[in-house]
């Protein structure tokens, strides 16, 4: 019988086999479950989708409707004109401005309409392309660019509120010297699964570096995003790690970029702080969050 050392002690080849395939077995059954619960984040995400694109036919079907009814009076208003004597062009100035207002009112609905429609069928898209970290269940690059793309330009158009939290684990490189990467890796599985948990459908989450997160929140406020930034941070330490995080809103930016720029602003300050807080950028200077005394709401942009 041949003998192998592991961890210092001998162990036979049969044992030494058992050990390795033990080891692969859980590996792959841990990678079944968070495939398994990606793919029901990605269909409760395409729900929510198909809720939002439904939301904007039904509003421009209203619009629509609306306007017609507009235009049946204005015939019926021009007709009257037209049997009367002495109509003037004051008259037709009038009747004409009244039929002007809710067409230029449903051409605003219709552009608004379509910016949407191209944001949702995007995430639509998104969902049957291989955009996923598999270690974290998280987005990559390239979901946070085409994300961040199309959301800003919303907030651009439409005056929509956006915020963008960043995260980062505190002193990760030391911890994965002091416990291994084995654990290391469980603890960005944890992390990408705590993010998740705290989403709201509508919000995005990605991966941008080894231990650094982004979530992006649509329909969000920088109290709000403070908030959630917050409410990740603490809920972390049952990881038994740290973290830090810096939040900003669009509102005090004029490109996507900077708003990632004016965030990660935010996460040094938590960092020059000591770790193990949250920073949001007011538009003037970082300025610490800290737990409300009562829960603020952060209500969802789905």
């Amino acid at each position: 019988m041949y003998f192998f050392e592991l961890f210092g002690f001998p162990v036979s080849l049969e044992l030494l086999l058992a050990v390795v395939f033990g080891f692969l077995i859980g590996q792959m059954r841990r990678v079944a479950r968070r495939r398994v619960e990606t793919k029901n984040a990605d269909l409760r995400r395409a729900g929510a989708i198909i809720a939002e694109l439904d939301s904007v036919a039904s509003q421009l079907r209203k619009a629509v409707k609306k306007h017609r009814h507009s235009v049946h009076q204005y015939k019926d208003r021009m007709a009257t004109l037209a049997m009367q004597r002495g109509n003037t062009y004051e008259d037709l100035a009038i009747e004409t401005d009244k039929v002007l207002q809710p067409t230029l009112k449903l051409a605003n609905d219709v552009a608004a309409a379509y910016e949407q429609i191209k944001q949702q069928s995007a995430l639509l898209l998104s969902l049957t392309e291989n955009r996923t970290a598999p270690l974290t269940g998280v987005g990559n690059h390239r979901v946070l660019d085409d994300s961040i793309t199309s959301m800003f330009a919303m907030h651009t158009r439409y005056q929509t509120k956006l915020s963008l939290a960043v995260f980062d684990i505190d002193n990760f490189k030391a911890f994965n010297q002091s416990h291994g990467h084995i654990q290391g890796d469980k603890v960005l599985t944890g992390l990408g699964a705590l993010l998740r948990e705290n989403a709201r459908e509508s919000d995005v989450v990605t991966r941008i570096g080894h231990e650094k997160f982004i979530m992006l929140m649509p329909e969000t406020d920088l109290l709000g995003g403070g908030v959630l930034a917050e409410r990740v941070r603490q809920a972390a330490e049952d990881l038994d790690i740290t973290l830090s995080a810096g939040v900003a809103t669009a509102d005090d930016c004029k490109s996507a970029m900077e708003l990632i720029e004016l965030a990660d602003t935010a996460l040094f300050e938590s960092k020059e702080r000591g770790n193990n807080l949250v920073y949001q950028f007011d538009g003037s200077e970082c300025q610490l969050v800290t737990a409300p005394e009562k829960e603020v709401v952060v209500e969802s942009g789905a």
